[in-house]
């Protein structure tokens, strides 16, 4: 079955994995861990294992990537387009910016890319590094995670400074695009403007290369002996929103961008297990707490509280009661 998350199929064509958040701080040689359609950064590969009689491959210096400059995505919808975007523009600005008032004519959103650099290991001697190497057993889990097959090594990257973006009418034709209120909202951080004459098209440029694609392959050991690397088919998965990285800095950060087409998402299904276990248990505790009090308290007729008898009240009464029922009536 084909995936139905079209951010994952936007550099399809060019054989590469989209980053949902394009950033700073992506680069070959990292190990990530597949989590559902996504994958996400652990680490690096020299926290993994241990060297051994070959060296760990030298990242290559960055080059141009003629086989996308100036190459144009598939169209994605308005709201997929604008949620990828405001990633952009926010990893750019260092603030979380709504641009849907200068596309209100567009329905669909195309990127093109300019003066991308690529960023590459050799994998052959990718693959020599891992044959000597040794397994760190000391960082726990993931080393298990490597017997299973589950983790992944980043091979290549892509980025640049500057992203175009052509918006279209249903139908495929040009939709104007109010470059007036973009600029107004995005600040002097953030180039932008039109391209080629057009209305439609607007280019968004900053002062550092984001990663917006990347390439993988899985590494497939068994009983701890390293037995090959895989390709990640592009389109399989995307690099999650949440990195473990500032796009500025490289540090924690603190949001993911969340995409639904209806009105409501479930943020659980975007939470590591832990975190979801975690979240779950604190809306039960108050949910309890919440029954709890209310069942203390009984409303009376004049809108009032009354509180519940206690234990030894309700004894008492009862014992009150039964007394009555047995006392002789006086004639």
């Amino acid at each position: 079955m084909g995936n139905s998350d079209p951010v994952l199929s936007l550099l399809k064509d060019f054989s590469y994995l989209v980053v949902r958040l394009p950033r700073t701080g992506i680069k070959p040689l990292q190990v990530l861990e597949k989590q559902g359609n996504d994958v996400v950064v652990l680490g690096d590969l020299s926290d993994l294992f241990k060297t051994g009689s070959a060296a760990l491959p030298s990242i290559g210096t960055d080059e141009q990537a003629a086989f996308i400059n100036g190459r144009r995505t598939r169209d994605l919808k308005i709201s997929v387009g604008l949620t990828l975007l405001g990633g952009i523009i926010g990893a750019m600005t260092g603030t979380k910016l709504s641009l849907d008032v200068g596309y209100k004519k567009a329905s669909a959103l195309a990127f093109e890319f300019d003066d991308v650099k690529v960023s590459q290991i050799n994998q052959i001697q990718l693959s020599k590094f891992l044959t000597a190497a040794k397994i760190d057993e000391s960082v726990g889990p993931p080393a298990k995670l490597l017997d299973a097959d589950e983790l992944y090594v980043i091979t290549n990257t892509i980025k640049s400074k500057k992203f175009t973006v052509d918006a279209l009418r249903e139908g495929g034709a040009s939709a104007e695009v109010n470059v007036p209120i973009i600029k107004a909202a995005v600040g002097g951080s953030v180039a932008v403007k039109t391209e080629g004459g057009s209305a439609s098209k607007v280019s968004y440029q900053g002062d550092t290369s984001l990663v917006f694609g990347f390439q993988a392959a899985r590494m497939e050991f068994e009983n701890g002996v390293f037995k090959g690397l895989k390709q990640v088919s592009p389109g399989s998965v995307g690099l999650r929103g949440i990195s473990g990285r500032r796009a500025e800095e490289g540090q924690d950060t603190d949001f993911e961008m969340l995409q639904t087409d209806g009105p409501f998402v479930n943020l659980f299904d975007h939470l590591p297990e832990s975190k979801t276990k975690a979240s779950r248990k604190t809306v039960n505790l108050k949910a309890s707490q919440g029954r709890a009090k209310t069942s203390t308290k009984k409303v009376n007729a004049k809108g009032g509280t009354k509180k519940s008898p206690s234990k030894k009240g309700r004894a008492q009464k009862s014992a009150s009661h039964k007394s009555a029922k047995k006392s002789p009536r006086k004639r």
